[in-house]
């Protein structure tokens, strides 16, 4: 093979071995000394190994590891699996059961807000231990996981065990209904109602796939098969994979076979060019992205109206008036990372403060505000760590032409560092546009929109023609999926 495709070779194993050293090992842990507190987790290559990740601005004395593992609190913030939740008070934060949790607001399942639940009712009904599902219900509506559902008769509800007595996986039911992850089970019968397993169940009168019947099935010989067979269920008239009737001799007709590789050569060339493949559909799929930004961009625009900033209304910015965000989303588009959360934790009359969170970085992040809308700080995630950029006097935020600016990266050790950095920035139709012109650095264009506040609803930046990364507020998302064709 040429040197590229011994790379690409290579990039296909290194991800079967993280993927498998993913899950050999789950000796996860919080650790605490007498100023740091830290989650210990297993090397993903390494499984004999542990690396050790401290979880910045943690309160010490306060700290405590709850009865899962996985969660810790503080007087402050709640922590799963080693990073801060967002949203949660440290000082209500409580297990409610199975995966559920809550604070005096909010109640949560997996670490994340269970959105609509209402802490101050909110109970634990029932779940499965080994599969962490969890069903739960407040006084308006029934839960499964972090899914809303209106259950028939929520007074009646509880997890539908299987035949063994083990409580199911998605199954629930009442007096009235049945249910499959949170989808009414139409024309099932929770009083004769079976589950068989995580995908099947019967009643005397049906068969059922998840929330669909099967048309034609005799519930009174039906029966599931191991994963090792090539059906899923059959009865005494059919078999069937899902809830598709199938030929009992020949049930995947049209299944391909696979291709046997006659020597290694074969096969390492094969892994390169699907390695190859992948990559040329991520830059694909990037400069698509690219294309579509336009749209994007235009509805932003379209959908603030008033509220859009332009370099007219900066000098209008208040960001201790009333509206301002109390708390928003930038989520990624495509292939791009995971995304931000921002709360507000401070609005002063002089500084404005976002707690800034995201599932991959083991601290609570720092945006900071002037009322005049002057961006102080901002943070920068870097692997799982992070960097305060600031910005002395963040002359060059809202000003039009060329503009120069020192920007200090402040990295959680306390290290610092300079960067001296000059921009073109320009306003057209909506939308600032923010030029890098350094020679010594990456050329990149910034493009952003936003509210009235100086606060983002949509940013991106692109390299080589291609989307360097592309975030849209969560409210803009909303008004994204109302005017979808």
């Amino acid at each position: 093979m040429t040197n590229k495709n011994h790379i690409l070779a290579l990039m296909l194993t290194l991800l079967f071995l993280f993927i498998a050293g993913c899950k050999s090992n789950s000796a996860y842990v919080y650790k605490v000394d007498e100023h740091k507190a830290y989650w210990v987790k297993p090397a993903r290559f390494m499984n004999n190994k542990v690396v050790t990740q401290e979880i910045y601005g943690a309160d010490v004395k306060s700290f405590q590891v709850m009865t899962d593992p996985k969660f810790a609190k503080d007087n402050a913030h709640a922590y799963y699996s080693g990073v801060p939740i967002p949203f949660a008070d440290g000082k209500s934060f409580k297990h409610l059961g199975g995966e559920f949790y809550a604070d005096d607001k909010h109640v949560f399942h997996d670490g994340k807000v269970v959105k609509g639940a209402k802490a101050s009712t909110f109970q634990f009904v029932g779940g499965h231990p080994l599969y962490g599902d969890s069903l739960g219900k407040d006084n308006q509506f029934a839960y499964i996981n972090a899914v809303q559902f209106y259950a028939c008769d929520l007074d009646s509800l509880s997890v539908a065990y299987e035949y063994d007595g083990d409580p199911s996986y998605g199954w629930s039911k009442d007096k009235l209904c049945v249910h499959y992850q949170g989808k009414k089970v139409d024309d099932a019968d929770p009083d004769s109602f079976e589950v068989l397993n995580l995908n099947y169940g019967i009643d005397n009168n049906h068969a059922f796939y998840e929330d669909k019947l099967i048309v034609g099935s005799d519930p009174s010989s039906f029966s599931t098969l191991s994963g090792w067979s090539k059906i899923d269920a059959k009865d005494n008239n059919h078999c069937y994979i899902k809830e598709q009737k199938v030929d009992c001799d020949n049930p995947m007709p049209n299944k391909p076979t696979a291709k046997k590789y006659k020597s290694k050569a074969e096969l390492d060339e094969a892994a390169s060019k699907l390695a190859a493949k992948w990559l040329i559909q991520n830059r694909v799929i990037r400069k698509a992205s690219l294309e579509n930004q336009a749209y994007l961009l235009s509805q932003a625009v379209s959908y603030l109206g008033d509220n859009l900033l332009s370099p007219k209304s900066v000098k209008d910015i208040n960001l201790t008036q009333p509206g301002l965000p109390k708390s928003f989303v930038l989520s990624p588009t495509g292939l791009f990372s995971k995304g931000y959360t921002y709360v507000l934790a401070q609005q002063g009359d002089e500084l404005i403060t976002y707690n800034v969170f995201h599932p991959d970085v083991y601290a609570v992040m720092k945006a900071e505000f002037t009322a005049s809308g002057k961006q102080i700080s901002e943070p920068s995630k870097i692997l799982s760590t992070y960097v305060n950029n600031t910005h002395k006097g963040s002359k060059c935020r809202f000003q039009l032409g060329k503009c120069t600016e020192n920007i200090t990266r402040r990295f959680p050790s306390g290290e610092t560092s300079t960067r001296r950095t000059q921009y073109n920035i320009e306003f057209e139709n909506g939308v600032w546009i923010k030029r890098t012109l350094n020679a010594k650095q990456s050329q990149s264009v910034q493009v952003s929109v936003y509210d009235k506040f100086g606060l983002p609803v949509y940013v991106a930046q692109a390299k080589n023609g291609a989307l360097d990364y592309e975030y849209i507020r969560d409210d803009l998302k909303v008004h994204l999926e109302s005017v979808k064709p």
